[in-house]
């Protein structure tokens, strides 16, 4: 994969935010991604729309544990199966500005970083 990027959502019953989380990582600038999410033993819908999205295609993979064993397990499931460069942690309830990776991976880039971080926006559901 070389310069991809591997994105890590841990999910637990997210299925009322799943499809518009992963509509922000389809919506990325930067297009050399792998998106893997880990079901932490859900009991909503969360499996069905993760199908959903694989099957649209995309470079999008469905892990599953026998959970819930907690965010930091699943991270930790899908950082062994990563094959990107980089590493992103997206957590199933937030979205991304469409040119957050690009932006980021430039900044890497430019300063040799190993490790980066972003700020955040919060918005009420209100």
């Amino acid at each position: 994969m070389n310069e991809a990027v591997s994105i890590i959502i841990p999910v637990y019953n997210a299925g009322a935010y799943l499809r518009e989380t992963i509509a922000s990582v389809r919506a990325q600038s930067v297009r050399c991604w792998e998106l893997i999410l880990v079901d932490d033993g859900s009991s909503d819908n969360s499996r069905d729309i993760i199908e959903e999205e694989t099957a649209r295609g995309g470079d999008i993979r469905l892990l599953e544990n026998s959970g819930p064993h907690g965010a930091s397990y699943a991270r930790n499931l899908g950082i062994a199966a990563a094959k990107g460069r980089y590493l992103c942690y997206l957590d199933a309830d937030d979205l991304w500005h469409p040119e957050k990776l690009e932006r980021q991976l430039s900044f890497m880039k430019e300063h040799r970083a190993a490790f980066s971080f972003t700020g955040y926006e919060f918005a009420d559901e209100n």
